[in-house]
This record gives structure tokens, C-alpha cells and sequence, in this order.
């Protein structure tokens, strides 16, 4: 990576180390504190899956995926090396969850039973309309 002037390589996004988050995917999830699971591609070569949106007390967080030990204790399997890239992947993901929070709550329509629906493949297949998606109706 070319160098500056005083000798510090420039960060492509946010983070000092020229990482670029590429593209996060989320996976919701219907529980109280866990509210999606993330996937995170670096540089458009690198994959980190399960990181996960939590709700605690003071408000949504980022966990980075983990592994149970033998011994019962958990280690992340992949966490950031300093806080300015945990903040950057933190504000990526939460940025990326809130669009997709906003997204769904756009194309919800209330049913004959009046609860909300999302996507085609949620409740079985059946779409808000009422068609069955393999149908293709």
C-alpha cells in the first residue's frame, strides 16, 4: 500500500490498518436480546460469520463470533486487534442492521389476522397476498 508523506500507509475506510469492510450481510433473528446474526466480508477475499446483534442494557452491541472450550469457557474465534477497528466494524454492522430494520418494516402488510408479514419465505411460504411463492403467482 503506498505510503503518505509522513510515512503512514492511508486507510482505504475508518480503520488504521487499510482494512474495507466490503459487505455485511444480516440474518435476523426472533429472540429478545439476540437480534441478528451478522456476516462480515473484509477486502472482498476475507469472511467473518456469526457475529451477532445483541440488545443489553444500554442499547444494541456487536459480539464477535466464539467457540465453547472443553472446559466450558468461551474464546472469540475472531475479534479486532484495537477499538478503532472494533468501532468500525461495530458502526458498520449496526448501520447495516438498522437499514435492514427499516427495510422490513417498510414492506410489512398486516394479514386477515392482522400480524404483520415480511418476507415470502416467512409464515410458511405463504406471501402477504395470500400466493404460495413456489407457485409463482
Amino acid at each position: 500500500m503506498p505510503q503518505d508523506p509522513q510515512g503512514e500507509s492511508p486507510s482505504r475506510d475508518q480503520g488504521r490498518g487499510g482494512m474495507d469492510i466490503t459487505e455485511v450481510r444480516v440474518y435476523p433473528v426472533d429472540d429478545e436480546k439476540v437480534k441478528a446474526f451478522v456476516s462480515i466480508t473484509l477486502d472482498h477475499c476475507f469472511v467473518a460469520r456469526d457475529l451477532k446483534v445483541i440488545k443489553g442494557a444500554r442499547g444494541l452491541f456487536v459480539a464477535m463470533p466464539r467457540r465453547k472450550m472443553r472446559d466450558g469457557s468461551y474464546k472469540d474465534a475472531a475479534h479486532p486487534l484495537n477499538a478503532e477497528i472494533r468501532r468500525l466494524i461495530e458502526n458498520k454492522v449496526l448501520d447495516e442492521y438498522a437499514h435492514f430494520v427499516q427495510r422490513e418494516t417498510k414492506t410489512k402488510r398486516p394479514t386477515a389476522q392482522g400480524q404483520p408479514v415480511g418476507f415470502p419465505w416467512i409464515a410458511g411460504g405463504i406471501r402477504s397476498d395470500g400466493a404460495k411463492w413456489w407457485e409463482g403467482k
